[in-house]
């Protein structure tokens, strides 16, 4: 029995352990799904690990949650995890073993996380890691060891961080690594061994770090490097030895680009052989050496635009056989030297646009047999040597524009056989010799627009079969010979804008039967003859808009069967019948754009042309085209139908029931001796018609009259109840009346009637209906009371049930079918629910709002003094006042005794605590006084605690140079005109003197007799300056004087337009007579994003500073020379807060329309997200040219607005793309906002829309500030 029993237990033991294992193996976590070892938890609003993942699981996808903590055990029992996707949660630290167990981990991925601090031994037992995500995190530090065992890892992602340091070992045991990716963090310095043990690596990206130096053998070791990202640095010196290791001479890729290299020494790429891409652009430099490029015998493109160079020796690309690119644009190159492309015979683009290039020799392209396209616009050329392209047989593209070139030789693109595109506009070329494009068999386009071309030989263009597309706009062109164009055949697009031409022939375009626009507008043409386009069978846009064309003959559109868009508007048009001919085709007048009107006859001044036929005979009468003239109906004469004439006969045998001259029914009543009144039938409202009889009383002689009449009319006593009536023309035949309501009614019908020939309105008056909200509208908990309806002006009122109280107005106007406002609703009116009584306790069993009841009882030994019940009032009391419980009467003596002992020890405690508590708030506030900083607040808390400590301990005034490499003399500083003031300071325009040199600068300063608490503030806005370092955008430090008590100066540099909102507001003036305004006033859409990009880049590097700006706007931004910007902080002008502002105390005034939500909630709260913000509104202040953010809402109300989605419209004239990113700045959550770094690289997309010479894509960079000299 006893074995018995042990079988059953063992048998129930194995059978819950199967159960258990099943469970865990085949269970799958709620909200998540399972499916072939693959376990899908994405966004799924998770905050921890589920507990129950399926032991199977290979795959585990945790990505888009809100998980915050890893615990030790948290994946424990997934022992067969291979990837782990963990990006994007909010995961702040990584326990040292919560991946201890997961040995066969392929693939992590922790990318956009919180992640701060790498533990040493946090990846250890991952040695089969291949990949690991790390970039988009907070992690600021590495320790040596912390990836000391990911033997097996090929892929390294830590870009996106806060790295600052890379310790010599800590990359020492990743041999297997293919990619390493460190960019866009904080590294200033590469340790000499730090990559010495990656033999494997093949790409290496540390562009957009703060590297200024290369130590010689840093990249020595790396034997299998193909890739070298190294741009947007301060790299100014390459050494010799950098790349000269033969272990990198696999080398292929090489970016150096933004930088701020200034010299290229002769053997820095010379063991480079394999490298085929070198990108040196946007650096500083100023000469290139004969060598420098000697060895790189493999290189295919070369990059080296937007440097300073002025001169290329003859042999600088001697070497480079293999080049196929060369951009050298944007330089200050004056002379090309004839042999200095000579060896290039690979070549096949180079750029050489905006430079200073005058003189082209014949022999400098000679060699170039390769060469696809050449740039050279906007240079200095004036003259084109007749052989100077003459070895170019390959060419496709030659872009000569914005140059001054004034004559073209016979043969100087004879030799241009491949030529397809030919640009030549902006220059000052007058003549066109009749064979200069003779041999541009296969060009495509070519654009002379914007020349002196006043002559266009016959046979100038006879050669170019293949053109599509020709370019003569912006000339002085005033005849067209009748063949210029008839070897065109291949025509698309044909552009004779804006020249003196005054005659088309008809042949001009007769040969042009693949032509599909045609563009004529702003010239003299006055007359189209019948033929003229008649062969443009092919034509989809023709504009013929501002010429001088007043009549159209007959069938001169009639052959444009293709035509879809036709500009006819700004032309003196003569509507009469012959036009009202060329009009009838319905299909033309559809084609018709921009609505043209009628300049004569008088009666047809601004009518449209489409409508011509209406008009033109007054509609009573009919057009003869052939005739030109109008065909009155009976009754009407005139040459436009415009007078009435009525011929009566009257003689002794006459009819008088009939009136045949005019075809109306009439009786005849006899009113006088000689008078009959002849009265039409039907009756035409208006009209009578009187004929004098001649000869003696009763006799009738025959005679004649005419009688003219102004028309039928309709009743014109028509009225409509709650409305109006316009009659702007009169109540006549052909005449229209419109009918409008008073405001709450809407019109029920037709808006308007036209009046009949019969004499009536050809349709029924309308009405006037009254606009009304919904009536069944209701609040819970409440009444809804309209005593006056629920029509537009009504009001209705809102109350609550007894118990319940208002939330929200009282009432609602009814406007427009809506209501005006959000309904209240009716809150249950509650009592204090803190309720307590000494001694005993308080039972509130159904809660504490009306009705409720709470009783009260006592604790042992206390009696209940009152009643032992309340009940919550309407009123929100409770209705009596609460009980209390108190000893019995004999231990109340000793009670108060010792009550009295207490309160006298606690009074004493007391006002010691409230003495201590007021000598600390007095040292706080003038602890908090005097460290004030207006300029910029740091963005990391201990750092920003550690500068408060020590400015608080600094003494009240230095008594020694406070930033010694930067002090200045006072008596070198001579103040002029004080251009503003601020709540503490004041700033002057200056001249600083060094030496014999002297140069404009602003110099900021305190006002009379400052407050030590002042002094120190405007110390630590120089010591932010100065911790900000030297950027383009930001405003640089000239210097300081901080040794004398009376001359504390901040010596900036000038910016001689002022700050941008004032500029900006300057923009929208118009050109005052004879007083040009300076051209950097014309403010369009491209200086927009050229300014709004400039700030970008600059908040870019104060936010990787690790500062914040705080008070972003227009205002704070600076204009300098060439619309180059910087921001700054000077709080100059105190009128720039007279809008957008509350005041926050006597001395500071807050600008709340700028500030970020986060901010308005309580004033404290700030981050670098905050000023991406205040970013948003400086573009809406681009936008509408200094316009004033939120003009139409009160401060008060401004953060109830936003947080409801209310959002700035998108401005008048304001791109798509730009508005795009305001909405961007402006989302409610921060972390959603993007950042600068992205808003500029946005910024720059948009911007190339305008051309690849806008679009750069440097980060905000800086360096420390030059001490002064």
């Amino acid at each position: 029995m006893q074995t018995s029993h042990v079988t059953c237990r063992t048998a129930a033991v194995c059978v819950l352990g199967l159960l258990w294992v099943v469970t865990a193996v085949f269970t799958c976590p709620e909200k998540c799904g399972c499916d072939g070892g693959r376990t899908r938890c994405d966004a799924r609003g998770f905050k921890d690990v589920p507990a129950n993942i399926p032991l199977e699981t290979t795959i585990l996808s945790l990505q888009y949650n809100s998980i915050q903590n890893l615990t030790e055990v948290a994946f424990s029992r997934l022992t067969r995890l291979k990837r782990l996707y963990l990006q994007d949660n909010n995961i702040s630290v990584l326990p040292d073993g919560v991946f201890s167990h997961l040995t066969s981990l392929e693939w992590l991925d922790l990318q956009n996380n919180d992640i701060r601090v790498l533990p040493d031994g946090v990846f250890s037992h991952l040695t089969r890691l291949e990949r690991l995500f790390l970039q988009n995190n907070n992690i600021s530090v590495l320790p040596d060891g912390v990836f000391s065992h990911l033997t097996r890892l090929k892929r390294l992602y830590l870009q996106n961080n806060n790295i600052s340091v890379l310790p010599d070992g800590v990359f020492s045991h990743l041999t297997s690594l293919n990619d390493l990716y460190l960019q866009n963090n904080n590294i200033r310095v590469l340790p000499d061994e730090v990559f010495s043990h990656l033999f494997s690596l093949v790409w290496l990206y540390l562009q957009n770090n703060n590297i200024s130096v290369l130590p010689d053998g840093v990249f020595s070791h790396l034997f299998s490097l193909k890739r070298l990202y190294l741009q947007n640095n301060n790299i100014r010196v390459l050494p010799d030895g950098v790349f000269s290791h033969i272990m990198i001479s696999s080398l292929e890729r090489l970016d150096l680009q933004n930088n701020d290299i200034r010299v290229l020494h002769d053997g820095v790429f010379s063991h480079l052989t394999s490298l085929w891409w070198l990108n040196l652009q946007n650096n500083n430099i100023r000469v290139l050496h004969d060598g420098v490029f000697s060895h790189l015998t493999s290189l295919n493109d070369l990059y080296l635009q937007n440097n300073n160079i002025s001169v290329l020796p003859d042999e600088v690309f001697s070497h480079l056989t293999s080049l196929v690119w060369l951009y050298l644009q944007n330089n200050n190159i004056r002379v090309l030297p004839d042999g200095v492309f000579s060896h290039l015979t690979s070549l096949e683009r180079l750029y050489l646009q905006n430079n200073s290039i005058s003189v082209l020799s014949n022999g400098v392209f000679s060699h170039l047999t390769s060469l696809v396209g050449l740039n050279l616009q906007n240079n200095n050329i004036s003259v084109l040597p007749d052989g100077v392209f003459s070895h170019l047989t390959s060419l496709v593209g030659l872009n000569l524009q914005n140059n001054n070139i004034s004559v073209l030789s016979n043969g100087v693109f004879s030799h241009l056989i491949s030529l397809v595109g030919l640009n030549l506009q902006n220059n000052n070329i007058s003549v066109l010799p009749d064979g200069v494009f003779s041999h541009l068999t296969s060009l495509v386009g070519l654009n002379l627009q914007n020349n002196n071309i006043s002559v266009l030989p016959d046979g100038v263009f006879s050669h170019l079969t293949s053109l599509v597309g020709l370019n003569l706009q912006n000339n002085d062109i005033s005849v067209l010979p009748d063949g210029v164009f008839s070897h065109l055949t291949s025509l698309n697009d044909l552009y004779l804008q804006n020249n003196d031409i005054g005659i088309l022939p008809d042949g001009v375009f007769s040969h042009l039967t693949s032509l599909e626009r045609l563009y004529l507008q702003n010239n003299s043409i006055s007359v189209l003859s019948n033929g003229v386009f008649s062969h443009l069978t092919s034509l989809v846009g023709l504009n013929l808009q501002n010429n001088n064309i007043s009549v159209l003959s007959d069938g001169v559109f009639s052959h444009l069967t293709s035509l879809e868009r036709l500009y006819l508007q700004g032309n003196p048009w003569r509507c009469d019948c012959r036009l009202q001919g060329q009009m009838i085709p319905s299909r033309l007048r559809s084609k018709i754009q921009g609505n043209p009107t009628c300049s004569s006859p008088p009666h047809m001044e601004g009518v449209a042309l489409v409508h011509v036929d209406t008009f033109i005979c007054h509609g009573q009468g009919d057009c003869t085209p052939a005739e030109d003239t109008c065909d009155c109906n009976v009754g009407w004469t005139g040459p436009y139908c415009d007078k009435g004439k009525l011929m009566v006969r009257v003689g002794p045998n006459e009819d008088f029931t009939r009136n045949d001259q005019c075809g109306l029914n009439y009786t005849a009543t006899l009113t006088g001796r000689r008078t009959v009144v002849l009265h039409c039938e039907p009756p035409l409202p208006g009209r009578y018609v009187s004929v004098q009889m001649v000869g003696l009383p009763g006799e009738l002689n025959l005679c004649e009259v005419e009688v003219y009449v102004t028309g039928i009319c309709c009743d014109d006593t028509v009225r409509i109840a709650n409305g109006q009536i316009t009659a702007n023309d009169g109540f006549c035949f052909g005449e229209k009346i419109q009918f409008s309501c008073d405001p709450g009614y809407e019109l029920v019908g037709d808006f308007w009637t036209t009046c009949q020939k019969n004499g009536s309105w050809d349709r029924e008056v309308p009405k006037c209906k009254r606009i009304c909200c919904d009536n069944t509208i209701v609040i819970p908990n409440g009444q809804v009371t309209g005593h006056d309806g629920y029509c537009s002006g009504n009001a209705v009122q809102f109350s609550c049930d007894t118990g319940y109280k208002l939330d929200g107005i009282s009432f609602a106007i009814c406007q427009d079918r809506k209501w005006d406002r959000e309904f209240p609703t009716c809150q249950r009116i509650c009592c204090d629910n803190t309720t307590e009584i000494t001694n005993g306790l308080v039972n509130a069993t159904d809660g504490y709002c009306f009705g409720n009841d709470i009783l009260f009882s006592c604790n042992p030994g206390y009696e209940l003094v009152g009643s032992s019940l309340a009940t919550c009032q309407g009123d929100g009391s409770w209705g009596r006042d609460i009980p209390t419980c108190q000893l019995p009467e004999e231990q109340s003596m000793e009670a108060t005794i010792a009550g009295a002992s207490a309160s006298v020890v606690a009074v004493l405690i007391v006002v010691a605590a409230v003495f201590m508590v007021l000598l600390r708030r007095r040292r706080r506030k003038r602890k908090d006084s005097l460290v004030q900083v207006s300029y910029f607040l740091p963005d990391d808390v201990i750092i920003h605690n550690r500068r408060l400590q020590e400015l608080a301990a600094a003494p009240p005034v230095p008594d020694r140079p406070e930033l010694p490499g930067f002090e200045v003399d006072p008596s070198r500083v001579t103040l002029g005109e004080r251009i503003g003031s601020g709540a503490f300071g004041l700033a002057y325009r200056a001249t600083l003197t060094t030496g014999d040199k002297t140069e404009d600068v602003v110099v900021k300063t305190l006002k009379d007799a400052p407050s030590e608490e002042d002094r120190l503030s405007f110390l630590q806005e120089i010591r932010a300056v100065v911790a900000l370092g030297v950027q383009d955008n930001v405003l640089s430090l000239v210097g300081c004087c901080t040794v004398v008590r009376d001359h504390l100066y901040l010596i900036t540099e000038f910016m001689p337009y002022g700050d941008l909102k004032n500029f900006l507001r300057k923009c929208r003036q118009e050109e005052i007579y004879d007083e040009p305004r300076d051209d950097i006033y014309n403010f369009e859409v491209k200086q927009m994003y050229q300014v709004a990009r400039q700030i970008a880049r600059g908040m870019d590097h104060i936010s990787r500073s690790r500062y914040i700006h705080g008070d972003l706007a227009a205002r704070n931004v600076l204009v300098g020379e060439e619309l180059k910007v910087k921001i700054s902080d000077f709080g100059l002008a105190e009128d720039i807060y007279t809008r957008g502002y509350r005041r926050q105390d006597r001395l500071q005034r807050v600008p709340w329309k700028w500030m970020a939500p986060e901010r308005l909630e309580d004033g404290k709260a700030y981050t670098t997200r905050s000023d991406v913000w205040s970013f948003g509104i400086v573009l809406y202040e681009i936008s509408t040219l200094g316009g004033e953010p939120y003009p139409d809402v009160a401060i008060a109300h401004l953060k109830d607005r936003l947080q409801a989605g209310f959002r700035m419209p998108n401005p008048e004239g304001c791109p798509p793309g730009m508005y795009d990113l305001m909405l961007q700045c402006w989302r409610w959550q921060p972390a959603e906002r993007p950042s600068f770094r992205n808003l500029e690289l946005d910024l720059d997309s948009q911007l190339a829309f305008y051309g690849p010479e806008y679009a750069r894509t440097a980060p905000a960079t800086g360096t420390a500030p030059k001490p002064t000299a």
